[in-house]
């Protein structure tokens, strides 16, 4: 039988952890937040590979670390949003749809289209993993929202004979804002 009170103690001590390696992140200056509904009606400009990075939410826990998605194709976003579910994709306009939120969507300066063919093909592989909160950025079988898209690039470089890294601190996790520092990344203004 699960002892509940032990349970509930990892969760919060989880909890606490992710607020403090990544709740207190800052960021920098230049970047400019954008209404995401906004962003939502012009989802149209929106390519594959563009990361878009949601605003915390101070009376949301859950947001202290920040989420973000994935431009998997033109049109949809994948994510792997929180405990209890895996992967999922949306239309971009409706992942977007959420009033009162801010985003900020980057994009990699040397996506082309031999990068985008690899990309695609490793969005779909994987896509198959479950949802986890672990230090190992290298796992292929778990992976939680920021991790996956970080995984995707870092993938795909190896793929076509390089080393990408898009995590601007190279910590044991990646979180979201983490990209918003990135050497590699640029701010699109949709």
């Amino acid at each position: 039988m699960v002892d509940i009170y032990s349970f509930c103690k990892k969760k919060l001590l989880w909890i606490i952890f992710i607020f403090f390696l990544g709740g207190c992140a800052t960021v920098p200056k230049k970047i400019i937040w954008q209404d995401a509904t906004e962003v939502a009606m012009n989802s149209f400009k929106l390519k594959t590979g563009d990361i878009i990075v949601k605003n915390k939410l101070w009376n949301e826990p859950i947001s202290w670390g920040g989420h973000c998605g994935v431009m998997i194709n033109n049109f949809e976003i994948g994510d792997y949003p929180k405990i209890g579910i895996n992967f999922y994709s949306l239309p971009s306009y409706d992942w977007l749809m959420e009033r009162g939120r801010k985003v900020v969507v980057l994009r990699y300066d040397k996506f082309n289209d031999k990068f985008k063919k690899y990309f695609e093909k490793n969005a779909i592989e994987y896509s198959k993993g479950t949802y986890l909160l672990t230090l190992n950025k290298f796992s292929t079988n778990h992976f939680y929202c920021s991790k996956y898209v970080w995984f995707l690039y870092y993938k795909t470089g190896q793929d076509m004979g390089y080393n990408l890294n898009i995590d601007s601190d190279g910590g044991y996790m990646i979180f979201p804002y983490d990209f918003l520092n990135s050497r590699e990344l640029h701010q699109v203004l949709i």
